[in-house]
C-alpha cells in the first residue's frame, strides 16, 4: 500500500473515536481528539481541563488583596509590578507600530490583547492579583490544576489576558482567545514570578486561613530570596577573616 496523502489520513481518522477515556465520538481531522475535546485542548491546554471559576478564585483573590496592601513596599512586588508595566507598554508600542493591521500572527494577536488591557486603563496590581490567584489555588488544588504543567500555564494566561473582561462573537465573555498567545504569557508569568511566589507562599497560607495579623509583613529572608540578594555577611566574622 502507497503512502497516505493528507487527505486520505484524515478520512482514515474519522473512524477512529477520540483518544479520551469513554469518549466514543470521531475524531477531528488529523488530531487525536474528537471536536470537543480539541476545542478543549486548544483554550486550556488539555482536553479534559475546563474554566476555573469566580467561586473558586475568589477568596484566593481576596487574601492577595489584603497581602499586597500590607507590603505596599516589598522590592520584589515592586519589582513584578514594574515588569507587568513594561510587558504592557512594549505590547503596546509594537501594536502602534503596526497602524491597524488585521492581527495575523499569534505574536501580533498577543500584542493586541495585551493592548487591549492598557486601553481599559487596567493597574498592573490587578493584573499580578489575578495570576497570583491561579497559582495558589494551584498549590492547594493540586487534583483539579497541577502545578507547572501545560494547562497551568494556560490558566496564567487567561487570567492575565483576562483581567478585564472581553467581549466576543455572539456575545460570549472572552473564552476565544487564540491558544499559542495564552501559552505564551502563561508561560512567561509562570518564569518571571516564580521566586515571588515562593516568597510569598508561607506568608499567603496564614493570610488566607485569616491567621496572620493585618499588618504582619513578608520576612527580610523571603524579600531577600524573592529579589535574589546575597545573604548579609556577619560584622564579626568578615572582622576575624580581616585580622
Amino acid at each position: 500500500m502507497g503512502r497516505l496523502n493528507a487527505r486520505q489520513k484524515r478520512e482514515r481518522n474519522e473512524w477512529i473515536p477520540c483518544s479520551v477515556h469513554l469518549c466514543s465520538k470521531a475524531r477531528k481531522g488529523l488530531g487525536l481528539y474528537c471536536s470537543r475535546h480539541a476545542s478543549t485542548a486548544i483554550y486550556y491546554g488539555h482536553p479534559l481541563q475546563t474554566a476555573l471559576t469566580r467561586t473558586e478564585l475568589d477568596p484566593y483573590k481576596r487574601s492577595l488583596i489584603r497581602l499586597i496592601k500590607c507590603n505596599r513596599d516589598h522590592p520584589a512586588l515592586k519589582d513584578c509590578l514594574a515588569l507587568i508595566e513594561k510587558w504592557l507598554e512594549d505590547h503596546g508600542q509594537r501594536t502602534k507600530a503596526r497602524n491597524g493591521a488585521p492581527a495575523q500572527l499569534w505574536q501580533h494577536k498577543l500584542d493586541k490583547e495585551v493592548w487591549r488591557l492598557t486601553q481599559q486603563n487596567v493597574s498592573s496590581a490587578a493584573i499580578f492579583i489575578e495570576v497570583a490567584a491561579v497559582h495558589f489555588f494551584s498549590m492547594q488544588n493540586q487534583d483539579r490544576l497541577a502545578l507547572v504543567t501545560r494547562q497551568y500555564k494556560f490558566a496564567l494566561g487567561r487570567a492575565f489576558l483576562l483581567t478585564k473582561g472581553r467581549r466576543v462573537r455572539y456575545g460570549c465573555h472572552g473564552s476565544r482567545i487564540n491558544g499559542r498567545a495564552v501559552f505564551s504569557i502563561g508561560s512567561l508569568c509562570s518564569t518571571a514570578f516564580r521566586r515571588v511566589f515562593e516568597a510569598m507562599a508561607e506568608p499567603f497560607k496564614a493570610y488566607h486561613a485569616n491567621t496572620s495579623p493585618r499588618s504582619e509583613p513578608l520576612r527580610p529572608s523571603d524579600i531577600e530570596r524573592a529579589i535574589g540578594k546575597p545573604p548579609r555577611r556577619n560584622r564579626r566574622t568578615s572582622k576575624e577573616q580581616s585580622k
